[in-house]
């Protein structure tokens, strides 16, 4: 994955303890904090219910690290990764606040944000010349992302672009830590805690992602399905956005798993409507064991993602690469399929379009039931 996996040496060492008053203070404004926030990703009380042992336990310790002053890294410890792992394997996801941590997650925002405002300018206009510009995100291109894609806002209604973190115009300096931290955590993870993440040896580059409200939004999908197979095995996004609220839309919502025998057309229950507050992850499985949608986004909503990949599967599916007919067959019809649903014509990408800078994985398979 790039840079060897950074381990905080502190992590070894004895730390000091807290004392209960002290964590149960600190714990009770966190969550006043929370309620000012409407920020609960559950969408119910029973599911309020179904959930709250394990965000209850992370949250405990995400306190309690805070109070030992290791804010921005105190899902690296392990009794926080072990719970981190237990919710992964339990639940095919889990939600990560306080990532960064309060002097880092503003610069990210900050960086998100300059980006996108530059990327609607003239490049004559704006100071970033250079930095990759924000475009409307593209479906399809198959395991790698070279073969057909193509844009339709019915479907799809955010603006990315792919980063590596070293662009010198865009002056990134939070970006390249989110990276870090990220990689550090799946890492760890893989380690020794979730045996399913040791295939994982790189990465892909950051997507940068901008839904400009609006309504706009992202249709039910799965990031990786069996007959895509484009080596994603782990999804992480990062949400920045400070002053989010309820009403301000753009929720990810979580489907139950679709299974190898029912397919990934089926209809799968809602588990969870995740609110895109400001320092939150949300990890999960990329294949069907965790469908997903972007809710109508109502203001600007920002996001990075990485994938990260199970490395025999995409060895895989760069060694078929050329074997493209039937893959290109496949996304024909899916493009009908939606241009028929949604009464919209797909813009058709042209020849290595849906590439932006830094990709290295391909585009999202989408379904809806029918």
């Amino acid at each position: 994955m790039g840079k060897k996996s950074r381990r905080k040496k502190s992590k070894e060492k004895a730390q000091p303890q807290v004392s209960t008053n002290d964590l149960e203070r600190a714990l009770t404004l966190h969550r006043l904090r929370e309620l000012e926030l409407e920020s609960s990703p559950y969408s119910s009380a029973q599911q309020e219910r179904h959930y709250s042992g394990w965000t209850d336990a992370l949250v405990r310790l995400r306190v309690k690290y805070e109070l030992l002053g290791k804010e921005g890294w105190w899902w690296v410890f392990d009794d926080a990764l072990k719970e981190i792992a237990e919710s992964l394997i339990k639940h095919n996801f889990v939600i990560i606040d306080g990532f960064l941590g309060s002097k880092l997650a503003p610069s990210m925002q900050r960086e998100l944000e300059r980006a996108y405002r530059a990327g609607r300018l003239p490049e004559t206009k704006h100071e970033m010349i250079g930095c990759p510009r924000l475009e409307p995100g593209a479906l399809a291109g198959g395991s790698t992302g070279n073969n057909l894609s193509y844009k339709m806002d019915a479907v799809r209604g955010d603006f990315v672009a792919w980063v590596t973190g070293k662009e010198s115009a865009c002056e990134w300096t939070a970006l390249p830590e989110l990276m870090t931290r990220l990689s550090t955590l799946v890492s760890e993870l893989g380690d020794s805690h979730v045996p399913e993440l040791k295939g994982i040896k790189e990465r892909a580059n950051p997507m940068i992602t901008c839904y400009p409200g609006g309504g706009a939004h992202y249709v039910k999908h799965c990031d990786n399905t069996p007959s895509v197979a484009n080596g994603r095995r782990i999804t992480s996004l990062y949400y920045a956005n400070g002053a989010w609220k309820r009403g301000d839309g753009g929720e990810l919502r979580v489907y139950a798993p679709a299974t190898a025998e029912t397919g990934p057309e089926a209809v799968t229950a809602p588990i969870c409507d995740v609110a895109p507050i400001g320092d939150r992850v949300v990890l999960f499985f990329s294949d069907c064991r965790v469908p997903h949608e972007v809710l109508p986004a109502r203001t600007l909503r920002f996001a990075v993602t990485l994938w990260f990949f199970d490395s025999a599967e995409r060895a895989r599916a760069k060694q078929n690469a050329d074997d493209s007919k039937a893959e290109r067959e496949k996304i024909e019809k899916e493009i009908e399929k939606f241009e028929k649903k949604f009464g919209e014509k797909a813009a058709i990408a042209g020849k290595n379009a849906s590439e932006q800078v830094g990709r290295v994985e391909g585009s999202s398979i989408l379904f809806e039931p029918d």
